[in-house]
């Protein structure tokens, strides 16, 4: 059996696109021939602490020969240091959900320091394992032959039959430590429901993701700000963690907004919470600044719901635009108009709805993801 060691950033605990991903491929590659086990390490920035890069050389020298390493791309500053002393016994795999230079809100020099690692290290490892065309575009300008680089899309449950719609109207990360692959596969997501029909009054809309400046959070409530004369309410579900700054712009929107009993901020819910969410909306809507792919958009679409995002990196390779609206980046009046419509307009969402969740019969399922993501380690 072939061994691997899956290196994610953070906690497994947390509501992030990269830990759901690692999850859904690492419960499946046992059953392609693999013996997987995981380790959790901190998201260690531009600058990594001499421990960071300690623990990063020490992972890497416990992995046996021959075995592979995936390492996520938030932690290759970390790893950087190490790998040119392993690179001849270990298949080293680097995992990248979005450059690290795109982050939204780096100061020039912090994006230039990101970009120089970025292309030393995607340079140094043996392939690069991304989720979209528009990733593997990226690493290709960072000099990155076509051969070394391989896409594999996130996958989603494959459901046979949907049933009727349900819903009713209703830190600092410690030194990694290896995890079995036993815990962490998430359970199947259910049935997947039709989308709502016949729901009347109050319009809810769902957001996903760690409030993070990328994520457009703020942007979004201050959109929300303009529409008070329509009946909404807004749910985020996300980290508050990551970024102080970004938590604080985001809290002072939803006063400055007027909006405070309108917008509920749920922070940090596990996983197997999220289809909850998922089916007590009736609008998914996120206003990022750029994403690499954008799974919970694919999930949104996948529970029947009309989809708002913006056409900002990978975004349109999963948001068709009959799913909702696509909208500029960073365009709050664009945003606003694409509310005003989705909202207002219930057969419109359900129309955009039908084709949402068309359109997510067509992502592979995980078993088929898994299967490509093997066959680039090798």
């Amino acid at each position: 059996m072939r061994r691997l060691l899956y290196v994610v950033a953070g906690r497994f605990a947390a509501v992030t696109g990269s830990i759901v991903y690692a999850r859904r491929i690492l419960g499946e590659l046992p059953a392609l021939g693999w013996e997987a086990t995981a380790a959790e390490f901190e998201i260690p920035g531009p600058e990594p602490s001499a421990a960071a890069v300690k623990e990063a050389a020490a992972l890497l020298a416990r992995a046996p020969d021959g075995s592979a390493v995936v390492l996520d791309g938030e932690t290759l500053p970390a790893f950087l240091p190490s790998l040119a002393a392993h690179a001849g016994r270990l298949r080293l795999v680097a995992l990248l959900h979005h450059s690290l230079a795109a982050e939204t809100g780096l100061d020039a020099a912090t994006s230039e320091r990101f970009r120089a690692i970025e292309t030393a290290a995607l340079r140094a490892v043996r392939t690069v394992i991304c989720p979209s065309r528009m990733t593997a575009d990226t690493v290709a300008g960072y000099g990155v032959a076509d051969a070394r680089i391989a896409i594999v899309r996130p996958g989603l449950d494959r459901i046979p039959s949907p049933p009727l719609w349900g819903g009713e109207g209703q830190g600092e990360v410690g030194s990694a430590q290896p995890v079995p692959t036993a815990h962490l596969t998430l359970p199947l997501r259910g049935s997947l429901p039709l989308p709502p029909e016949g729901r009347r009054g109050c319009v809810r809309l769902l957001a996903i993701g760690s409030v993070i400046p990328r994520k457009g959070h703020a942007l979004l409530v201050e959109a929300l700000g303009g529409l008070k004369d329509l009946d909404w309410r807004l749910t985020i579900v996300g980290s508050l963690d990551r970024d102080a700054g970004a938590t604080a712009a985001l809290r002072h929107a939803i006063t400055a907004g007027g909006v405070g009993d309108r917008v509920t901020l749920a922070d940090g819910h596990p996983p197997e919470r999220m289809a909850d969410y998922y089916a007590a909306a009736d609008l998914f809507v996120l206003a990022s600044f750029h994403e690499g792919y954008g799974m919970v958009y694919a999930e949104a679409m996948a529970y029947g719901l009309p989809v708002i995002a913006t056409a900002a990196g990978a975004v349109p390779e999963v948001v068709p635009p009959a799913a909702g609206a696509l909208v500029p980046p960073g365009d709050r009046a664009a945003l606003q108009a694409a509310l005003r419509r989705l909202i207002a307009d219930g057969e419109l969402r359900q129309r955009c709805a039908a084709a949402a969740l068309a359109h997510a019969r067509t992502f592979p399922e995980w078993h088929e993801s898994a299967a490509r993501f093997a066959a680039a380690l090798v």
